[in-house]
């Protein structure tokens, strides 16, 4: 049975199958057996943008992160930029200065972790996330064709954009697929992790430990408005609730429900919109008008009545 690596404690349920149910994943074989409640997956990057002084937000970068601050030349409209390197290594970046307001400070890969630990331990609310991608990686013969097959399924049956990169041909460096578009809010990527590990070491190294079996699929999420709170104390599995075919992929591979997270702010209806204008506009009069009348049930059936006689004036028109 193959089964997603797992870590901490859970707040996201499995589904109860039966233990006499076959699993209907083809991600499976054999019977169902229900799992310990788990949070599943880790974060693989994360950027936020923090409410903090620079100077004090790099001082505490550097300290927990037991890293050196060095100046970099700033980017994206920033002014200014820190690399944190710790042990020859990049483990946190950081811009600030100019129009963007507040510092924006990311990491990816294993560095990752320790940063999400540090944000929301010392800037809980101070901080908002801008992106966050979370890994589930499963290892076992035959993961890349089964979670292959059920991801192009979700492209399918929700009519996704797809694109795929890597080796095809030959499938020796490994295979990327892309379901969803790279420009949208939520899109995900399915990839060989085992096929590139191991191109990535230095020609004659061992290999040993790392699974040419070993496949990654990945949620990247990029949230607006007051869901980058949200996002900022979520935990990794919960992101998956940023579209409904991202939480019919979790269902899926990891027989997991999470709860649907509208990601983008919804755009209020006409309706909200008239209705919001017309109380601003005439807030006043109507408040008057209920007092005068008796209360708002009064109020109502006055506007009733005054609408059906405009109306009837119009039909006799």
């Amino acid at each position: 049975m193959l089964e997603p690596e797992y870590s901490g404690a859970a707040t996201a349920a499995r589904k109860s199958t039966p233990e006499s149910a076959p699993d209907p994943r083809p991600v499976n074989t054999g019977v169902y057996t229900p799992t310990p409640l788990h949070i599943l997956g880790r974060f693989d990057w994360y950027a936020a943008t923090v409410a903090a002084d620079p100077m004090e937000l790099a001082a505490v970068l550097a300290t927990r992160l037991e890293a050196e601050a060095i100046p970099q030349r700033g980017q994206h409209g920033y002014t200014s930029a820190f690399h944190f390197v710790s042990a020859g290594s990049v483990v946190c970046r950081m811009l600030f200065g100019g129009p963007n307001g507040h510092p924006n400070v990311w990491a990816s890969g294993d560095d990752t972790e320790p940063l999400v630990a540090l944000l929301r331990d010392r800037y809980g609310d101070q901080h908002v996330v801008t992106r966050a991608d979370v890994a589930l990686d499963f290892d076992a013969p035959g993961a890349w064709d089964a979670l292959y097959g059920i991801t192009t399924g979700i492209v399918d049956d929700h009519a996704l954009r797809q694109s795929q990169a890597g080796d095809w041909r030959t499938l020796r460096d490994g295979r990327t697929y892309y379901a969803g578009s790279r420009k949208s809010a939520v899109f995900a990527r399915l990839y060989e992790k085992g096929k590139q590990l191991r191109g990535l070491l230095p020609p004659g190294a061992a290999a040993d430990g790392i699974s040419l079996d070993l496949v990654r699929l990945e949620i990247q999420v990029r949230p607006d408005g007051d869901l980058r709170r949200f996002a900022a104390h979520a935990e990794p599995v919960a992101l998956f609730g940023a579209a409904e075919w991202a939480r019919d992929l979790l269902s899926r591979v990891a027989d997991l429900d999470v709860e649907r997270v509208h990601i983008k702010a919804r755009r209020s209806s006409d309706r909200e919109r008239a209705l919001r204008f017309m109380v601003h506009q005439y807030g006043d009069h109507l408040e008057a008008l209920a007092a005068e009348l008796g209360g708002w049930d009064a109020l109502g059936a006055e506007l009733l009545s005054l609408r059906g006689s405009i109306l009837r004036v119009g039909r006799e028109r």
